[in-house]
């Protein structure tokens, strides 16, 4: 915070009219940061106060006209989204500050205000204490803001935790317990196909997980090329399917893990959409999964070649001769009723194309790698 790294700050020499030294350069450069970093906690404060004046005064309406409260909350939490382009549950998070800085944590609320404190840390020392008692908050409360004015959130997070559990273990300990209620696991689509998977967890199993995916992604040996990130992320799909080993990639006979027999993976359940000519190699359409994102279609080909699909369109070769969309001069495709037919295709001739734009059918369930 300002007031703590500042003080860093003061041997360097000051810059006066003319002085055209890099130090002096230099010191220009900092205090402008210093004040913009103010000035962002500042502008910060003052949005959540407008959140939660937002929420009392539509709570306020709302009991003068006999209204729904949670309709009320509802409203203002999407206004807010809205507003500020954030998700919902930021902007439950940022009304939910409002109240606690107004309510229960004047003195975090004061430094917030002044500019001293940021939103990081001001949304750390809220969403930790909020179940606090009004005693803890007392009691804590001006050693926990010391705290927030020198460590980031994950450290002030643990800090706070120390303070608690001296002050009053039994309710801490209460408090952590129904942390459990709050665990969750979800997956978000990111960007150049990628998607983050994430997990709400107690602190207890964040560690176990992190000492698990580091004890898989160490069953490789020193030569395999991958990155310490990708072994870690593709430790943690292993974990997933069950596996307890990663399957090295140095090539190497002398790997110490050649021997080391993995089992076949099951197959995922998921759904794939794919045009008939993509899958078949003849057009690079992208597939889709059911939400939507789009698959490379090599990625979707590959796929296909190794898993149980179900044909959307049934008998689509026969169903298209039918329907005049082929070209019958193909000799392999000949109807046998017609002993005229010439016996060569002019080779001039485009190979057919079709497709659908309705739905016809649901075919059957093929196994891996037949069309």
């Amino acid at each position: 915070c300002a007031r703590i790294i500042e003080p860093m700050f003061d041997t360097l020499p000051m810059r006066i009219p003319g002085d055209t030294s890099p130090g002096a350069a230099a010191t220009e450069h900092i205090s402008e940061m210093l004040v913009n970093r103010t000035q962002e906690n500042v502008h910060a404060a003052r949005t959540v106060h407008a959140a939660h004046l937002l929420w009392d005064t539509r709570m306020s309406e709302a009991a003068d006209r006999d209204g729904d409260a949670g309709t009320a909350w509802n409203e203002t939490v999407a206004d807010v989204a809205v507003l500020l382009s954030m998700p919902y549950r930021s902007a439950r998070e940022l009304v939910e500050i409002g109240y606690d800085l107004q309510f229960r944590l004047g003195h975090v609320d004061y430094a917030f205000t002044a500019g001293d404190l940021g939103y990081p840390r001001v949304r750390t020392l809220c969403s930790v204490l909020r179940q606090a008692s009004p005693e803890t908050i007392a009691a804590i409360e001006d050693a926990a803001l010391a705290a927030a004015e020198h460590l980031s959130p994950g450290p002030l997070r643990n800090q706070i935790w120390r303070l608690w559990m001296e002050h009053n273990p039994d309710e801490a300990a209460a408090r952590e317990s129904n942390q459990h209620a709050s665990r969750t696991a979800y997956v978000r689509r990111g960007v150049d196909g990628l998607s983050w998977l994430s997990a709400c967890i107690t602190d207890l199993e964040g560690a176990e997980a992190d000492r698990l995916i580091d004890e898989i992604a160490n069953t490789v040996c020193a030569d395999d090329p991958r990155e310490r990130n990708t072994l870690r992320a593709d430790g943690l799909i292993a974990l997933l399917h069950g596996e307890r080993i990663l399957r090295c990639r140095c090539t190497q006979d002398s790997c110490p893990t050649a021997g080391i027999a993995i089992p076949e993976r099951r197959k995922p359940l998921i759904q794939i959409l794919i045009d008939i000519n993509t899958l078949l190699g003849l057009t690079n359409t992208p597939a889709t999964l059911a939400d939507g994102t789009p698959l490379d279609p090599a990625v979707a080909q590959m796929i296909a070649d190794d898993a149980t699909w179900q044909a959307i369109l049934t008998e689509l070769r026969t169903l298209a001769d039918s329907l005049g969309l082929t070209d019958t001069t193909d000799p392999a495709r000949k109807p046998a009723s017609d002993p005229e037919e010439s016996d060569s295709t002019p080779e001039s001739a485009a190979p057919p194309t079709f497709s659908y734009a309705e739905y016809l059918g649901r075919g059957r369930t093929h196994p891996a790698g037949t069309v």
